[in-house]
């Protein structure tokens, strides 16, 4: 069900040692990944995380998890239970957006 190229990362490797029905059980992941935020599932890695054509620097795992922790929402008046609406094109922005809202909303 998962493939993945070298070293496994913890989280991934818990879910693998899942069974199937357990893996679709919400309050069973949370239970075996111990977290309490995403900001807990988020890996701390070198490994590529978004990369497009843009002459941008691609971003890596790490470096998405440090700019999202040190992301204070309050800065722009946004606290936890708020809601937002966004419009923003496709691509890796997009996604870090989604990713931080997820975590810090």
């Amino acid at each position: 069900w998962l493939k993945v190229e070298g070293e496994m990362p913890p989280v991934l490797d818990t879910l693998d040692r899942m069974r199937p029905q357990e893996r679709t059980d919400g309050e069973a992941v949370k239970s075996a990944l111990k977290y309490t935020s995403l900001l807990d599932l988020m890996l701390d890695t070198p490994n590529i995380v978004f990369e497009d054509t843009s002459p941008r620097a691609p971003l890596c795992h790490a470096d998405l998890a440090v700019f999202v922790r040190n992301l204070d929402m309050n800065d722009i008046g946004l606290g936890p239970g708020d809601r937002m609406a966004c419009l923003v094109p496709n691509g890796a922005e997009a996604a870090v957006l989604l990713i931080v809202c997820f975590a810090k909303c």
